[in-house]
């Protein structure tokens, strides 16, 4: 048998810099294995590896909000990944039942969210508004979603001044859309209809910084909601 390899000092910065990005979010999954993953790790490394991998995780860290909202269900979504299953999720008006297959678990900007599928429809859910989840069987005759550029969805286009381009280089989703742009650019890219209201919303809070092209109906959403904008602060 051989002694397991040593890790080097690189390699036990970089384990100490995971464990404290995972430390600064409110839930992870299986907390408890945390715990005394850390402690193993601890233990594992020489005390002055230890001290210089946590000196630099001092200087040197992932920026992780702190959010007070809790994602009680969190172990229990990823142990239902590519499974369908019944969901109790919290709604404005109170709770909602789906029947979901959830696909994914993820965290972003210190909050954890779902993606699932539900009646034949990509959505994404927060994980911390999930209530109560249990496995469930299949539909007989499950709807697939449409791919999210799907030649049927509608092509968002719209030209972004050079502020624009950095707003949307931090977007998780298009950020990759920015590369190699140069302002004024425009983007073009296609969505599911039932997005276009968040893109009016997204786009449209950008100002001066972006001017919509199309689609029809986002140009439609975008004027809608600036005239109610409007008339909210004629009023006052």
């Amino acid at each position: 048998t051989l002694r397991p390899l040593e890790l080097t000092g690189s390699e036990a910065f970089l384990l100490t810099l995971a464990l404290d990005a995972l430390q600064r979010l409110a839930d992870v999954p299986f907390a408890q294995s945390r715990d005394t993953l850390a402690a193993k790790v601890a233990g594992l490394l020489p005390s002055t590896q230890l001290q210089r991998a946590f000196g630099r995780v001092g200087r040197v860290h992932l920026q992780v909000p702190t959010r007070p909202q809790r994602a009680l269900n969190l172990s229990r979504l990823i142990e239902h990944c590519d499974q369908w299953a019944e969901v109790t999720y919290s709604v404005e008006e109170g709770e909602a039942t789906y029947l979901a297959r959830v696909q994914k678990v993820y965290a972003d900007a210190g909050l954890w969210y779902v993606d699932a599928v539900i009646d034949g429809k990509r959505r994404n859910l927060r994980a911390d508004r999930v209530l109560k989840i249990q496995g469930a069987q299949a539909p007989e005759q499950p709807i697939e979603p449409k791919e999210y550029d799907d030649p049927s969805h509608p092509t968002v286009r719209v030209i972004l001044t050079g502020r624009g381009l950095r707003a949307l280089e931090r977007d998780p989703h298009l950020g990759g859309e920015v590369k190699d742009r140069k302002a004024p650019a425009l983007i073009e890219f296609r969505c599911p209809p039932d997005e276009l209201d968040w893109y009016a919303r997204y786009f449209g809070g950008m100002g001066p910084d972006a001017e919509i092209l199309g689609p029809p109906d986002l140009l439609e959403i975008v004027v809608g909601k600036a005239k109610a904008l409007l008339q909210k602060y004629e009023k006052t």
